[in-house]
């Protein structure tokens, strides 16, 4: 039977047969300094702004303030052609970066690659390489968390404007994060699956890049529907774009099918059944997750957490008598689970009022 466990860092480390502890520190080394050479790239990028910003505004304030002067002399033409010319370059300068940050970015990711590479004593095709690998560029992915809020340190005096300075980070930084973030996690794709292709029946590789795929499709959904608990300054309006939706669709559909195939091989193992309910949940296929939640249930019964979430499942779907049945369940067994279940009575209530307003 799959468990959890077979994902946990623990059982992976106990199958890879070399020195562990160093690799991680030199892995570790590399990151940092991969994160150095990203931020590097991405500051000058909003440098360039910053600097076309600051002349732009220069030459208009100046333009403005001498018009009458302007006005009576040839230096009327140079000052109006320097602003056409400081646009004109804006706008090559800006096309050129743009078609280079890309490969920059893809520069970063390979020469850290080429480091965990040089690092690995493994040989290339053996399932302990592709996994440390693998391990290797999720440690870069994760250090890339949450870097867009910490791009400008402000001294302590001027603490009062943090929180704007935090919005125009990550207003400036958040597609760079995400384009970075996207690149590695691909990378971790395409290494799960050279494990799955070298052992094809192997429970842990099937398991491991299901997550590699449930990984990449929240890249692509909105963070507030997968972490409601938390605030964000800004959220990108690119999100709900047609084309982000369809990446996040596709992944999670990919995730599934992996997550099928284990439910093929080990049937009555609740795990998969939970992940399952999980993707169709941020799917917003709330009649899936019902179903594999109830088949958790079948093999776990006593799982009061997973009864919990099917109450809620069942009143926010207009299925009232399920839900009593649910609240009836635990209310002999934890009372205030009872409680906090018995206030999502009229959710599918609230949906139709808001509709109609």
């Amino acid at each position: 039977m799959i468990t959890s466990e077979i994902l946990s860092s623990v059982e992976q480390q106990e199958k890879l047969h070399f020195n562990r502890s160093l690799f991680e520190e030199q892995i570790d080394r590399h990151a940092e300094t991969a994160l150095c050479h990203f931020k590097q790239i991405t500051r000058h990028f909003a440098l360039f702004h910053f600097s076309f910003l600051a002349i732009a505004f220069f030459e208009l304030f100046a333009f403005i303030l001498f018009f009458s002067f302007l006005t009576k002399s040839t230096v009327l033409a140079f000052s109006l052609a320097a602003i056409l010319l400081t646009g004109f370059s804006y706008f090559v300068l800006l096309f050129y970066l743009q078609a280079k940050k890309p490969e920059q970015l893809l520069h970063v990711r390979h020469n850290f690659l080429k480091s965990a590479q040089d690092a690995l004593p493994l040989e290339k095709g053996t399932p302990e390489y592709h996994l440390s690998i693998a391990h290797a560029l999720h440690l870069l992915a994760t250090k890339l968390q949450n870097q867009e809020y910490t791009y400008y340190a402000l001294p302590p005096s001027f603490q009062t404007l943090s929180p704007l300075m935090e919005k125009l980070s990550v207003w400036i930084h958040w597609q760079d994060l995400h384009q970075m973030k996207e690149i590695l996690q691909l990378l971790i794709v395409r290494e799960q699956v050279e494990m799955v292709k070298i052992q094809p029946a192997d429970l842990q590789a099937h398991a491991s890049l299901a997550n590699a795929h449930l990984a990449l499709s929240r890249l692509y959904c909105d963070p507030r529907k997968i972490y409601p608990e938390k605030s964000f300054v800004w959220i990108s309006p690119e999100y709900s774009s047609p084309e982000m939706q369809q990446k996040f669709r596709k992944c999670a559909e990919r995730a599934i099918e992996e997550f099928k195939i284990l439910d093929q091989f080990a049937p009555n193992d609740p795990w998969v059944h939970a992940q399952l309910a999980g993707v169709f949940h941020e799917l917003e296929m709330p009649f899936e997750e019902m179903q594999e939640y109830e088949t958790v249930l079948k093999i776990s019964p006593l799982d009061n957490d997973v009864l919990f979430r099917l109450g809620v499942l069942y009143f926010q779907q207009g299925l009232i008598a399920k839900g009593l049945r649910v609240y009836e369940q635990l209310k002999m067994t934890k009372e205030f689970k009872a409680a906090e279940l018995i206030s999502y009575y009229d959710a599918y209530l609230s949906e139709e009022y808001q509709e109609t307003n």
